[in-house]
C-alpha cells in the first residue's frame, strides 16, 4: 500500500504544482496586462501632448503666415499703386489720340482715292 500512498502524493504534488503554476502565470499576465496599460497610457498621454504642441505650432505658424501675406499684400499695393497712377496718366492721352486715327485713316484714303481719280481722269 506504500506504493499506492507514494503515488497518490505524487498525484496530488503533481496537481498542486499544475494549480500553483496556473495560479503564478495568472500573476504574471496580470501584472504583464497592468503594465502594458500603464505603458498603453503613457503613451496616450505623450501623443496627445505632443499633438496639442503640434496643433499649437500650426496654428502660431498659420498667423504668422496670415501677417506676412498681409504685410506683403500692402507692400505691393504701395508699390504698384503709383505705377497704376502713372501708366493711367500715359495711357489716357494716346487712348484719346488713338480714337481720333480711324477719322485721320478715313481722311487720308478718300484724299488718295480722290487723288487717284484725279490722275487717272487726266491720263485718259
Amino acid at each position: 500500500m506504500e506504493i499506492r500512498k507514494t503515488i497518490q502524493d505524487a498525484a496530488y504534488t503533481t496537481v498542486g504544482v499544475g494549480v500553483l503554476a496556473n495560479q503564478w502565470a495568472q500573476v504574471r499576465r496580470r501584472e504583464a496586462q497592468a503594465d502594458l496599460e500603464a505603458q498603453a497610457k503613457k503613451a496616450r498621454t505623450t501623443i496627445e501632448r505632443q499633438a496639442k504642441d503640434v496643433r499649437s505650432q500650426v496654428e502660431t505658424a498659420t498667423k504668422d503666415a496670415r501677417a506676412k501675406a498681409r504685410e506683403l499684400g500692402a507692400e505691393v499695393r504701395e508699390r504698384v499703386e503709383p505705377i497704376v497712377g502713372d501708366v493711367k496718366e500715359r495711357v489716357e492721352p494716346l487712348v484719346e489720340q488713338l480714337q481720333t486715327v480711324p477719322a485721320q485713316v478715313k481722311s487720308a484714303v478718300e484724299a488718295g482715292a480722290a487723288r487717284a481719280r484725279e490722275l487717272v481722269g487726266r491720263a485718259a
